[in-house]
Parts: structure tokens; sequence; C-alpha cells
């Protein structure tokens, strides 16, 4: 399992069989196959605040009073996505899911059934460091395991940013946010100014009139002086 988890929950950690996969998950023609063939081994702890390692998170109350964390390791990488979905669909539970194939991670992180707005997924070819690190001290900072998980979200963002860009800045930096609220309501601006741009880029592609250029080039840079700031204000754009 990870080391960045406490050595008394990485003591519970066990091995959780195909078949129980394929019972609990396993929703649609296909499924079954996809886990037999993709998964050749798949652990889970629980992380629970007498398992934290810190006195702080037993003595705060909190809606959230679990984390299961579990680590997959796939023989193939093939229909990844759906494989994610699977765990999404059926655990009811906070969890932290962790894939690892040849070539990539596969980490993702949800409220389980229920829960909204608190899903992130990101693939990458390797563990970036602050990231690993803000997993780790998310122990020693946070009062109870709700800002555990609120960590985690943030710094799980944060790298998904970072690895992704922007229609506009192709690298940003690795800047976690204060709350999943903030980080979702960047994700959702973010997303609606680079629609915004790619279209009037297509625009200008399209028109041949001047002014029809002129006013789809003058939304192009007005969308991407918006993007622009709306990344500095976040200390997202690498220098």
């Amino acid at each position: 399992m990870p080391d960045f988890l406490p050595v008394k929950a990485l003591s519970q950690a066990v091995r959780v069989s195909k078949e129980l996969l394929r019972s609990q998950a396993a929703s649609k023609k296909g499924d079954k196959t996809l886990i037999d063939s993709s998964i050749t081994s798949a652990w889970v702890t629980s992380l629970r605040p007498d398992l934290c390692g810190q006195a702080s998170l037993c003595e705060t109350k909190s809606d959230v009073t679990e984390i299961l964390v579990i680590l997959c390791h796939l023989s193939e990488e093939r229909e990844t996505q759906r494989l994610r979905e699977l765990f999404h669909i059926s655990i009811p539970h906070c969890f932290f899911l962790l894939m690892q194939g040849r070539e990539k991670l596969y980490l993702s992180l949800s409220r389980g059934k229920g829960g909204s707005g608190s899903d992130v997924w990101v693939d990458m070819d390797s563990f970036h460091g602050a990231f690993v690190q803000d997993i780790k001290s998310a122990f020693s900072s946070a009062k109870h395991l709700g800002e555990v998980f609120d960590r985690w979200f943030c710094s799980l963002h944060a790298l998904k940013l970072a690895l992704r860009g922007s229609a506009v800045y192709p690298r940003l930096s690795y800047a976690p946010l204060d709350s999943p609220t903030e980080a979702s309501e960047l994700e959702s601006s973010l997303a609606q100014l680079e629609s915004d741009w790619q279209k009037a880029k297509t625009e200008l592609k399209k028109i041949h009139s001047p002014q029809g250029r002129i006013d789809a080039a003058n939304r192009r840079m007005k969308s991407a002086q918006a993007i622009s700031h709306l990344l500095t204000s976040h200390n997202l754009i690498t220098q």
C-alpha cells in the first residue's frame, strides 16, 4: 500500500478477492470479464479516527467517519475509465482509489454514493513530489477525517490542473486551493472560459469578412485575458 498512510491503517490492509469485486461492482455485460482480465490484485484498508495516528483527528466529530483506501494492480490498461467507474458506482463510502498499471497511475477520490461535487480523477505517468507530500501532511494538520478528505481532494484537483494545463497555458503550477468548493468552482469557471476561447478560435478560422474576423479575434483575446486573470489569481501560472 502507499507509504503515505499511517502505520496502523497499513496494518489493517486486506486483500480483496475478484469474486467480491465481481459481485459488488459488476453491473453491465462485460464488467466481470473486465475485472478478471485487468486486475491482478486489489487491497483495501480503512482509515478511521482510531487508526489515523493523530489524537486531534479523534477529538473532533466529522461527517466523514471513514475513508477507504483501495490499491489495484493492473495487468492491462484497457477500459480504465470503466474500471474506475465500477468502484465509484458501487462504493457507498468516502474512498481514495489508486490503480497502478505498467505505464500509468490512475487516481480518484470520491465521497461515495450520494456524494456531490466531490469526485476527481487524475491519470499520470509518475507521482508528483509536492502532491505526495501534501497527501502525507494532511494527517498532521487536519482536525478530523473530513478535513483529511478535503485536503486530499484539493491536492488531487491541483495535480489534475497541473498535468492538464489550460487552452492558453499548457503548463500550470501545482497549487492546491483551500476548499473543495473553491476547487470545483475554479474548474467550472475555467471550463467555461476555455469553451468561449475555443469557440472564438474556431469562428476565426471560418469567418472571412473583415469585421467578423475582428469581432472573433476580440472575443478570443478577451477570453484569453480572463483565463490568464483567473489562473494568476490562484497562483497557477508557471513563470
